[in-house]
């Protein structure tokens, strides 16, 4: 790539990642850890600066004034590469959640590494074991220079590893669709570096910041739509397209869909306020994710105190035995509850067999069964409750 190409590059990349930072500032609202993505993108934006300054160095457009400027121009470049490197650490180990000792000693190890090889490279006396400026003005490197590779792209590894791991090892539909971005990233990152091995000069790193930045925001903003910010769960919206299509590429006699709500949740609104109603669902919507632990089921706010949730099973007994678990989570919520109410819930649930003709049919099999359950309900509780 000439230089002139290369400028053009990296300025449109700077560009679209400060446009990317205005939109999360002023238009994402419900996105977890904004602010270390922010700091990611800033760390992007100086980077791909440097670099791209560093380049007309290296190709002598810009005439090096002298060895001491090279060295420390060098120092700040590797600085620049590091700060990004483990700013996106840190955001990616939050969005995966990863509680592995291993790779948190990893990356202890690594930065007590990078901030030795930069003691390194400010102590050791022969600063052309690092880089050499020719007569002609170009820029030899040499080998202890190379020891900035391992030290940068190691973290990048590590967030690889543990993005593919968490999402393998997740049955969880919503939280692969949050990993799936980190797996992109790193993979984009790695994958530059080593095309930058064999052409120091190739714009190849800013448009691999850019493009994953930029498929990340792509993913936040699908998030954002689909997101219920008061429960953390999918809404309704993903719930309708998610069920169409596992309606479509699912075998019939394996998908179940239940419907649930929490009984006397107006009653609970009416006698403790609607603070306390909204602290209910999102506490409600823990112990649904909980449940889901271990198993394909994907939970979803429908609406109000309603909840939905699809799976994949062989018998209704799989779907009976997630509702047990979930009704002791409830159990077990109720123990820390803020008022004196014990909560209940009521559920229904159909499977997509072929009598199921359609979206409205589904949903509407389920509440058949959820509405026996909560008229059943309200028979025991006659009296005990004022209705919802």
């Amino acid at each position: 790539m000439d230089l002139l190409l290369s400028s053009e590059v990296a300025i449109l990349c700077i560009i679209l990642l400060g446009y990317l930072i205005y939109e999360y500032l002023t238009h994402v609202n419900n996105l977890q850890y904004k602010s270390r993505l922010i700091v990611v993108l800033i760390s992007s934006i100086l980077f791909i600066a440097c670099s791209s300054f560093y380049n007309t160095l290296d190709m002598g457009i810009v005439p090096i004034p002298n060895e001491k400027f090279l060295y420390w121009y060098n120092l700040l470049y590797n600085a620049l590469a590091l700060f990004l490197v483990y700013s996106w650490s840190i955001f990616s180990r939050r969005v995966v959640n990863s509680k592995e000792k291993v790779v948190k000693i990893a990356l202890v190890v690594n930065a007590i590494l990078a901030l030795g090889a930069i003691i390194f490279y400010l102590v050791y006396p022969d600063h052309s074991k690092f880089q050499v400026l020719n007569a002609d003005g170009s820029i030899t490197y040499n080998s202890f220079d190379y020891m900035w590779y391992f030290i940068e792209y190691l973290p990048i590894l590590f967030c690889l590893v543990q993005a593919i791991r968490a999402y393998l090892k997740s049955n969880n539909y919503a939280h692969r669709e949050r990993y799936f971005p980190m797996i992109v990233y790193s993979t984009m990152f790695a994958v530059s570096g080593i095309i930058i091995l064999f052409n120091e000069n190739s714009g190849a790193i800013h448009i691999g910041l850019a493009l994953s930045m930029l498929y990340l925001f792509i993913k936040n903003i699908k998030s954002e739509v689909s997101h219920d910010g008061l429960t953390n769960l999918n809404n309704r919206r993903q719930f309708l397209l998610d069920l169409e299509e596992r309606m479509k590429a699912n075998d019939k006699n394996s998908l179940y869909l239940i419907m649930l709500d929490i009984n006397d949740f107006k009653v609970i609104n009416d006698e403790y306020g609607h603070t306390v109603g909204d602290d209910l669902l999102a506490d409600f919507s823990k112990e649904l994710e909980r449940a889901c632990q271990g198993s394909n089921a994907r939970p979803y706010r429908y609406g109000g105190d309603e909840f939905a949730i699809m799976l994949n099973c062989e018998s209704v007994v799989e779907v009976e035995d997630y509702c047990a678990r979930l009704t002791e989570c409830i159990k077990n919520m109720n123990k820390d509850s803020k008022f004196n109410k014990q909560i209940t819930f009521s559920y229904g649930y159909a499977i997509n067999n072929s009598d199921i003709t359609s979206i409205p049919d589904f949903i509407g099999k389920a509440d058949e069964r959820l509405y026996r359950m909560k008229d059943i309900y309200h028979k025991a509780n006659k009296g005990k409750s004022k209705g919802e």
